[in-house]
Formats: C-alpha cells, sequence, structure tokens
C-alpha cells in the first residue's frame, strides 16, 4: 500500500492506467467483477496499473459493510449475495461460521468478511493478468477536468494524479447524514448507529436507566431495525415512537417465494413507465403494476423492484421521488425479515406519521426533548439512514463531468464511470450495485482493448 499520509512520493505511470475512487464495498465490486473480465479476455497486450484510494484503506466495506454492529443483518438472502459467483457466499457462511441456509440472512459484518476475501483474491488473480494493483491510503479531495481528455484528482497529501476520464471510477457511496446536527452532543441523542463509539455510550446510558425511557426513532427504514436488533436483549422496557413520513414500517419479508427467479418479461407494464410524464400517470401506473402482481401471484416486493427500475430509468417529474407513495414503494421493495419484527415486538411501541425538522425539536430544561407535533421523549435516535451526498460528485458535476437531475436525486450523463447511491433511486444493496460495477467493468475493458489512450500523469 502507498500511504500517502506518511509517504508523499509521485509514481511514474507505466502502460496504461485506471483509478478507482472509494475502497467500499463498491470499490471491492468493481476490482471483483473487473478481474472477471480480464480472466475472460486472458489479460492485456501492455503493462495496466489499478490505483485504488480511500482514506481508510482499500476494499473496507464501507459504511454498508465496514461500519456495522454484530447484529445488524443483511437485507438479502444469503444466495443472492455473491452474483458473480452464485452460492459463494453461503458457501463462506457454512464453512467458516456453521450456517446452512442458503436462503438465511446473516450479519453484514459476516458479509465483510466475505467480500474483503473475494476482493484480494481479485487483487492476487488480476497481477497474475499483468494488472498491477497500487493502494492509497489518502482522501481525494476534489476532481476537476482538465484539457478534454484528462480528470485531475487532487489528494490531501498536495499530489495531483491525472486520468483519462473514460478510465475514472468513482465509487464514493452514501455521504454524511446532517439532519438534527445541532443536537450533537446533548446526552440523550443519538446521530448516527454507525458511529459505534458514540453507539456504545447511548447503549450504555439505556441499559442503567431503571425508569422506562421514551424513546423517539425519527425514520423507518433499515435503521429502526438495526437500532432494536443491538438493543432488545437489555433495553426492551423502554417503549419506542417511530416517527417518519410515511407513517409505516416495511413489511415482513416472505421468504417462501425467494426460490423463483422472476424474468424482467413478466414485468408487462415496463413500456408504459417510459413514457410517464407526469406524477399523476405514475401513481395510476403504480397501482396497476401491484393489482397485476397479485393476479398473478408475484412477489408484492418483486412488482415493486420492477416499478422503481422503471422509475428511475423513464420518470422526468422528480416530484415523484419525494412522494408517499414512491417512499410506499421503497418499503414494499425492502421488507424486513421475520427476526427483526420479533425483536421489535419485545418493545412497547407505535408507528407515527410525520416530518420532523431539525427546528421541531427543542432540549428542554430537564434533559430531556420536545418534538413539535409529537411530545416530549427521553431520548432521540436519529434513523434517516445516510444522505445521498458527495462533495466529490458536487465537483464532477461543477467541472461539467456530471449532471444532478431535479432535487438531486440521481447523477446522469457522467464523463467518468460512477457506481453506488449517487446514481440511482431504489433498492440499495448487491442487487443495485452489482450489476453497475459489472457494467463498468465491461466499459474499462472495452476501452483498454480497443481505443487510443492518454497516459495518466502524476502531478507532484
Amino acid at each position: 500500500m502507498v500511504d500517502l499520509y506518511d509517504k508523499p512520493q509521485a509514481i511514474e505511470p507505466a502502460g496504461e492506467d485506471i483509478c478507482v475512487v472509494g475502497g467500499g464495498a463498491s470499490g471491492s465490486l468493481f476490482a471483483i467483477y473487473f478481474n472477471r473480465r480480464v480472466q475472460e479476455i486472458g489479460g492485456f497486450d501492455r503493462p495496466v496499473r489499478l490505483h485504488w484510494i480511500d482514506p481508510n484503506g482499500v476494499n473496507n466495506g464501507g459504511v454498508a459493510y465496514g461500519q456495522c454492529h454484530p447484529e445488524d443483518l443483511l437485507n438479502e438472502t444469503a444466495i443472492k449475495m455473491s452474483p458473480w459467483d452464485v452460492g459463494a457466499y453461503s458457501s463462506f457462511v457454512k464453512d467458516r461460521y456453521g450456517f446452512d441456509d442458503a436462503c438465511g440472512f446473516y450479519s453484514r459484518q459476516s458479509y465483510q468478511a466475505f467480500l474483503a476475501e473475494e476482493a484480494y483474491r481479485a487483487v492476487r488473480e488480476l497481477a497474475e493478468n499483468g494488472v498491477e494493483v497500487v493502494e492509497y491510503c489518502a482522501l481525494v479531495s476534489g476532481i476537476t477536468q482538465q484539457g478534454s481528455n484528462c480528470v485531475s484528482l487532487q489528494l490531501d497529501s498536495d499530489q495531483n494524479l491525472s486520468f483519462d476520464e473514460a478510465l475514472s471510477v468513482v465509487a464514493t457511496g452514501y455521504g454524511a447524514n446532517n439532519r438534527f446536527a445541532d443536537l450533537r452532543g446533548h446526552e440523550g441523542y443519538l446521530h448516527s448507529l454507525y458511529d459505534l463509539d458514540d453507539f456504545a455510550v447511548f447503549h450504555d446510558r439505556l441499559r442503567s436507566e431503571l425508569k422506562p425511557q421514551r424513546i423517539a426513532l425519527i425514520g423507518s427504514g433499515p435503521a429502526v431495525f438495526d437500532f432494536v436488533n443491538r438493543v432488545q436483549s437489555d433495553c426492551s422496557q423502554h417503549s419506542l415512537d417511530i416517527i417518519s413520513s410515511s407513517g409505516a414500517l416495511p413489511k415482513i419479508r416472505d421468504i417462501s417465494i425467494e426460490g423463483r427467479d422472476y424474468g424482467s418479461a413478466e414485468f408487462c407494464n415496463r413500456e408504459r413507465f417510459l413514457s410517464v410524464s407526469s406524477y399523476d400517470d405514475w401513481a395510476v401506473l403504480v397501482k396497476k403494476e401491484f393489482e397485476r402482481a397479485a393476479l398473478k401471484d408475484i412477489p408484492e416486493r418483486q412488482a415493486a423492484i420492477w416499478v422503481l427500475q422503471a422509475t428511475t430509468e423513464s420518470v422526468q417529474d422528480y416530484s415523484v421521488f419525494s412522494s408517499d407513495l414512491y417512499k410506499e414503494v421503497l418499503h414494499r421493495a425492502t421488507p424486513v425479515v421475520d427476526r427483526s419484527y420479533i425483536n421489535l415486538d419485545r418493545f412497547d411501541y407505535q408507528v407515527s406519521k410525520g416530518r420532523v425538522c431539525s427546528d421541531d425539536i427543542k432540549v428542554q430544561a430537564d434533559g430531556g426533548f420536545l418534538i413539535a407535533g409529537q411530545g416530549r421523549y427521553d431520548a432521540v435516535v436519529n434513523c434517516t439512514g445516510f444522505e445521498r451526498q458527495s462533495a466529490l460528485v458536487d465537483q464532477l458535476c461543477e467541472s461539467g463531468l456530471a449532471r444532478y437531475c431535479s432535487d438531486r436525486f440521481k447523477v446522469v450523463d457522467s464523463a467518468v464511470n460512477l457506481i453506488g447511491p449517487m446514481t440511482h433511486n431504489g433498492c440499495d444493496g448487491i442487487e443495485s450495485f452489482a450489476p453497475q460495477a459489472e457494467q463498468v467493468a465491461e466499459r474499462v475493458c472495452e476501452r483498454l482493448n480497443g481505443s487510443v489512450f492518454y497516459s495518466a500523469r502524476f502531478i507532484a
């Protein structure tokens, strides 16, 4: 690894160069798929170097799998978590942990161990095929266009790296959650479940409270269930008020239908979604699709995934993405395993509908919190998840290398290759990011095999 915090240096390029920004899950998926494609084509006729950059070191799992608690569960079955090698993750958890259910939902920590093993195997095999992987422990602080064919990356080591834009891959993942940031530092407020040190302090406080506490969980997505899975064994004496704009929780996932693959040909309304011009038209189509799925015994989750995919590809009325109906479709597409609901049922809880902004929460003199329209709480947990924001992607857009759709819900028309949450709306996870990584890997290999390149330039 090239640790640019300790040893700033210039590296002379040799042959063709590829740059991958982001060492989390999306970056690892790219390495895996790139390696598979390189093996299929038998390597290249000249040296290739892959530069992999992340301030926390590469192959770290990112937010999704690297910043998680042992009780955090995957939202996909084991058999579907390695689409590049079906069954590989199932075999991994069986061999390492003794779990033998291909339709089981295992810990996200176990998946990070698997993903790291797969990615480092890919790095070794790439080397055998003439692709050198250089790892950088550094932050990419900026990205700009240099001339007409080159993207320049600014590193926090005061070094610039410049690449032909077609060979740059940006996999920055989720951005920080800045909601309710003014409450940070107040005892009784947990800003992020995924800051494990802060969570440990908050959890210890709840465990030590002899008097039942009233806790507000703001949000109704996967983070709510991460919270209850972590604390259910020793904090169930407290009551939970789950407050979200949808006023609903994801449904329980029916694993009895997991074995069947539903081809896209069964999604009969796809062409109609492509012609939608307004929210009202989209809402009518959504209703029809769920009704049709029910008549044909197609799982509701599958229908919701199809709707989200078609919506992301085609809908130009971006009010769709902030609507309550869209959030309902998201809930239908990401149902929760019954184990999480069993843990939630240990608590006295209720689900309330409401939109909570920072100005709606006031800290009381006794240390409690008053939420407008909801009431007083002893503790507040921000369960709204991570933001779809990235300073790096902002700069891509400012430099004309990409474009935000309305309301920043999606990045399109990018002159570099983007993988991850900034590129789509819909189900987050392997089912979304693996196909992206595969497509980008194929594109990069095609360029390496058939185009004239501008060499990467390293500017100290």
